[in-house]
C-alpha cells in the first residue's frame, strides 16, 4: 500500500485530526515520489506554511518548494488553486512531466472569501481530471465530508470511489 501511495497518481487524501501528522506524511510521499519515480514537485497550497516551512515540508525544501496561501492568505491561496484549475485546462500528460501539487488545510478553503467558489469547484475537478493533466495530487484535510474536501457538495460517492484515502 505503501508503495502504491509513492508511485501513484490517483488522487490521496490524507485525513486526521489536528497533530497527526498528515504535512509531514505528505511531504515525505512527495518527496518520494521525486525520488522513486521521477515525479517533480509542482507546488503546494498551505495558508499554515509560514509556520510549518521548516517543519513538516523541509524535506521539499532542497527541491526549491514554491507556496500559496501563507499567511492565511485567502488571495494567494486563491492563486494556488486557480493555477491547479488553468493546468486542468491546458496541461496534457503526453507532453508535460508529472507534477505533484499538494493543498494541504483544504477544510478551511471554503472560510476564505476570495477562495469559495473556486474551493467548490476544487474537488470536482480534483477527481476527475489529474492524471490528464500529469498531476498527481494530494489533499490534506481534517475531515472526509464535503466541507472538508473545499465546500462543494454531491461528491462523497466520487470521493470513496475515485480516491486513495490515508486516514491518520
Amino acid at each position: 500500500w505503501l508503495h502504491t501511495l509513492c508511485t501513484t497518481r490517483k488522487i490521496l487524501i490524507i485525513e486526521g485530526e489536528q497533530g497527526s501528522f498528515k504535512s509531514y506524511t505528505a511531504a515525505l510521499i512527495a518527496y518520494i515520489r521525486y525520488q522513486l519515480v521521477g515525479h517533480k514537485l509542482g507546488w503546494l497550497c498551505d495558508t499554515d506554511y509560514h509556520q510549518n516551512r521548516n517543519k513538516a515540508w523541509s524535506i521539499l525544501q532542497p527541491l526549491e518548494v514554491e507556496a500559496y496561501g501563507f499567511p492565511k492568505n485567502g488571495e494567494s491561496l486563491r492563486e494556488g488553486l486557480e493555477r491547479f484549475m488553468e493546468g486542468i485546462e491546458v496541461r496534457d500528460e503526453d507532453i508535460f512531466a508529472v507534477e505533484t501539487v499538494i493543498f494541504d488545510e483544504l477544510t478551511t478553503y471554503g472560510d476564505y472569501p476570495e477562495c469559495q467558489d473556486i474551493a467548490k469547484k476544487f474537488m470536482k475537478f480534483g477527481l476527475s481530471a489529474p492524471r490528464k493533466a500529469a498531476y498527481g495530487l494530494i489533499a490534506i484535510t481534517h475531515s472526509m465530508t464535503n466541507e472538508g474536501t473545499g465546500g462543494g457538495g454531491g461528491m462523497a460517492k466520487s470521493r470513496k470511489r475515485g480516491t486513495l484515502h490515508l486516514l491518520l
